[in-house]
């Protein structure tokens, strides 16, 4: 679970998975995007991948990717009522300063 408070920072990120996403063509060469934990705010993924990665972080933006629902399979007489929703998803687009090479999934500043 993450802390973050103004004035002293008081941080914790205890096992906190950040998911790299492939950079596509049109994506900027100084612009990463990041599967992150949908409690995280905007100040705490930018300080976790300035303290963590050492990355000089510009700007940040989040964007949630609402889970589709669907009827599951083998539900038998009920199978019209019954649904599942696959789960949320929180997306970073993070701005740097610097250029990244995101070469063999290791984060490098040039």
């Amino acid at each position: 679970m993450s802390i973050f408070k103004h004035g002293p920072q008081k941080l914790l990120f205890p096992n906190q998975i950040f998911k790299l996403i492939p950079r596509t063509a049109e994506q900027k060469t100084t612009q990463v995007h990041f599967e992150v934990p949908l409690y995280f705010t905007k100040p705490e993924i930018k300080t976790y991948l300035e303290r963590i990665y050492n990355l000089k972080v510009k700007n940040v933006r989040t964007v949630i990717h609402e889970g589709n629902l669907f009827r599951p399979l083998g539900a038998g007489k009920l199978q019209k009522r019954v649904f599942a929703k696959n789960p949320d998803k929180k997306k970073a687009i993070v701005d740097l300063f610097d250029e990244v090479a995101l070469e063999n999934r290791n984060v490098e500043t040039k």
